[in-house]
C-alpha cells in the first residue's frame, strides 16, 4: 500500500486441506483463514480458489471493512465447462448424464456450492431443473463386501444407473482405489453406460517400501472399468517426476485439464 496502488488482490489457491487442517476436525481450512486474516487488512479483493472446502465464505471476512469482496470459485465450474463441451460436440448426451457421489465424504463436500459451480459451468446442457440448493446427488450405501472384498451392486434404492453416463466429483485422487476397485466396478454390474471420474489434482503416489512402481496408480486406473478420468494441472509431474509425467501422457484414460484460465 505505500506504494500507492490503486487496489490490491490477494489470490489464495487453497487447493486441498493439510495435516495441521485434518487434526482440527472436519478438515476444516483453518490454515488458509489464518493466512487470508494476516493480511486481509492490507487488500481490496480477494479471490480464493478451492476444489473444497465450506469453512472459507464470505462470513469469513464481514470484520474486514476495506475488504469490498471475495470471489470464491470452484473447481467443479472447469468440470462443467468440459462436459458442455462435449455435448456441444454431441459425444455426451446431457439426458444420459447422473452425477453420483463415490462415497459418505464426497457427499459432504459436494455440497450446493459444488453444484452451482458445475451447472453455471454446463450452461444449457445442466440438468433440466437443476437446483443446487435441493439436488440430493445419490451415494451407494455398500460398493464392496467389506468382510469378503467382493464388490458389489450399487444398484441403491432411489436410483437407477442403467444406461446412464456417471460422473464422480473428487478433491484429489490418490492410489484411485476406491474408484477402481469399488466404484466404477459396481455402477458397471448396475448397467451404467459409461463411468467418468473428475478431480482438480491427481496426486498418483506410490509406496517404494511396498515395492510398487511410480506409476502404480495410473496403470490401476488404465485397466479399470473407468472410461475417463479428467483432472486438472495444479500438480505438474513434469517439473517432479518424468515418470509419472509420462505415463499420464500415455494414458488412454486421463486427460489433464487446463484449470487456470477457469478461475478468473
Amino acid at each position: 500500500n505505500s506504494g500507492g496502488p490503486k487496489s490490491l488482490t490477494g489470490v489464495f489457491p487453497y487447493m486441498w486441506y493439510n495435516a495441521g487442517d485434518d487434526k482440527r476436525g472436519q478438515r476444516k481450512a483453518q490454515t488458509a483463514v489464518i493466512a487470508i486474516e494476516n493480511v486481509r487488512t492490507h487488500l481490496d479483493n480477494a479471490i480464493v480458489i478451492r476444489p473444497h472446502n465450506n469453512s472459507i465464505t464470505n462470513a469469513t471476512f464481514e470484520d474486514a471493512p476495506n475488504l469490498k469482496r471475495c470471489i470464491m470459485p470452484h473447481m467443479a465450474y472447469a468440470l462443467g465447462v468440459q462436459l458442455a463441451d462435449l455435448c456441444e460436440k454431441g459425444i455426451l448426451d446431457s439426458e444420459d448424464i447422473m452425477f453420483i457421489n463415490a462415497d459418505a465424504g464426497a457427499g459432504k463436500r459436494n455440497g450446493p456450492e459444488v453444484k452451482e459451480a458445475l451447472y453455471r459451468g454446463m450452461g444449457e446442457y445442466a440438468p433440466q431443473g437443476a437446483d443446487p440448493e435441493k439436488d440430493l446427488w445419490p451415494t451407494p450405501d455398500k460398493l464392496r463386501g467389506r468382510d469378503t472384498g467382493e464388490t458389489q451392486s450399487v444398484q441403491g434404492e432411489g436410483f437407477d444407473v442403467e444406461g446412464k453416463v456417471v460422473i464422480t466429483l473428487e478433491d484429489m485422487i490418490r492410489s484411485a482405489g476406491t474408484l477402481t476397485k469399488e466404484f466404477a466396478p459396481g455402477l458397471r454390474a448396475a448397467g451404467a453406460k459409461s463411468v467418468i471420474a473428475y478431480a482438480p489434482h491427481g496426486l498418483f503416489p506410490y509406496d517404494e517400501d511396498k515395492g510398487q512402481e511410480p506409476t502404480a496408480a495410473i496403470d490401476r486406473i488404465n485397466e479399470s472399468d473407468l472410461d475417463l478420468v479428467i483432472i486438472g494441472n495444479g500438480y505438474d509431474f513434469s517439473k517432479t517426476d518424468e515418470v509419472r509425467h509420462q505415463a499420464i501422457l500415455d494414458s488412454p484414460k486421463i486427460i489433464v485439464m487446463e484449470t487456470p484460465a477457469f478461475n478468473g
